[in-house]
């Protein structure tokens, strides 16, 4: 039975960035129906509204998160940072750089529903969404690192994994791309 619970879990995980669309074509905006995945990915102004509008006033940093990370588990954050990388496979996630102190936590949407263009990379950015931790097993953190190596083109060494991940991360909700 634990196994098939691991496979689940992982599987879970990693449909975050595969191949098909989650989402439905009633789910979309008029504007982002013409517009296909692959040219919402491949944007070259990536300056813009994405997802659900902003509405929090207050923001957080990932230094404070990060100082005590329970704390923040379920509520709803505004973030702001630089945009340091985004999933290559399907723009499903970007990485959160705070500036003054080099912290970055991953922010995770719902596939297809909000595509973060390529280009985004090394704009600012305010993101809001609901932070969230994931426990993993250790069979679940080496099939969630080779995902991360595969989708970056990187070679992979299960036995580089030694220990279960603990994964923070914001579920975005919405963002504005400067």
């Amino acid at each position: 039975m634990r196994p098939l619970i691991s496979i689940l879990f992982v599987g879970i995980l990693l449909v975050g960035c595969s191949n098909k669309s989650s989402v439905s074509p009633k789910e979309l905006s008029a504007a982002q129906q013409m517009e296909s995945e692959a040219d919402r990915l491949n944007k070259k102004d990536p300056q813009g509204s994405y997802g659900s509008r902003l509405t929090l006033d207050k923001t957080t940093t990932i230094s404070e998160i990060l100082k005590t990370p329970e704390s923040y588990v379920g509520k709803r954050l505004r973030l702001h940072g630089q945009v340091e990388e985004v999933c290559p496979m399907r723009g499903c996630w970007i990485q959160l750089r705070e500036p003054s102190t080099d912290l970055t936590l991953r922010v995770k949407v719902t596939d297809g529903q909000i595509v973060f263009p390529l280009s985004a990379a090394g704009r600012a950015a305010s993101v809001e969404g609901v932070f969230e931790k994931i426990e993993m097993s250790l069979e679940d953190s080496i099939a969630y690192k080779k995902h991360q190596a595969d989708e970056l083109g990187h070679t992979f060494d299960p036995s580089s994994v030694t220990e279960p991940l603990v994964i923070w991360r914001l579920q975005g909700q919405g963002a504005e791309i400067k």
